[in-house]
């Protein structure tokens, strides 16, 4: 990907393009769907962990998953069947941090992902344009500009109305007679996004894979000090 800035000057004005060199291509999805599964999969083996500290005499573990489901219904009625060896607190500590549907959305989203995964190279990837950023160059309208010595001023980002990306397609277009960024400049930000129908829709990939990771954290980090650090 590239951009170009041209000046039409029958128009007075600057044009900025973005121009596509290639597609996203498939082992975005097949990195992605890596990620997703590693995560969903860091889960199952916390549970397993938990059945293994309030019950040392369990050897067969091949019936614990973490379960996450799509309503508070199925995840309590699976739950006894699937976490068997945990103990009571353990089971009350899992309830609160309902891993279902409209209860921890992102967990949902992540076993969602994780299963369509196993199936199909995950994901619905396409690119976006995420925003473009200016500075207000006050020193520009100023006439005295002892004031504005040592000031920098923050980026500001707009996002546009349409996000999204094809070949030759204009990003911004400025009168030529405006403070304008020079050529060289790129002060445009653009996203790998995902859409899975029923699952997600038009979200950043890296801003999600974060979102998803924060998650798993917490449920580490809950299991660690309200289970693995009590007496079972």
């Amino acid at each position: 990907m590239s951009i170009s800035a041209t000046d039409d000057l029958e128009n007075r004005k600057r044009v900025w393009r973005v121009h596509i060199r290639e597609a996203i291509t498939e082992k975005w999805g097949a990195i992605i769907g890596d990620i997703i599964h590693n995560a969903r999969a860091a889960l199952d083996h916390i549970m397993v962990s938990i059945v293994k500290y309030c019950s040392p005499e369990t050897q067969d573990f091949n019936h614990v998953f973490f379960i996450i489901s799509d309503t508070e219904a199925k995840f309590l009625s699976a739950l006894p069947g699937k976490t068997n060896g945990a103990s009571p607190k353990a089971i009350e500590v899992l309830k609160r941090l309902r891993p279902y549907k409209n209860g921890n959305d992102i967990l949902w989203i992540l076993h969602k992902l994780d299963a369509i995964d196993k199936h199909r190279n995950i994901l619905t990837l396409a690119c976006a344009y995420e925003n473009f950023g200016f500075r207000l160059n006050l020193a520009a309208i100023l006439r005295d500009k002892k004031y504005l010595q040592g000031v920098e001023f923050p980026t500001i980002y707009i996002p546009p109305e349409d996000r999204s990306v094809h070949d030759g397609k204009i990003l911004l277009e400025c009168g030529l007679d405006q403070n304008l960024p020079k050529k060289s400049e790129t002060p445009f930000n653009f996203q790998i996004e995902i859409s899975e129908p029923n699952v997600i829709e038009k979200k950043s990939v890296i801003p999600l894979l974060i979102e998803i990771c924060n998650a798993v954290e917490q449920v580490f980090s809950a299991v660690e000090t309200e289970i693995l650090r009590t007496s079972p």
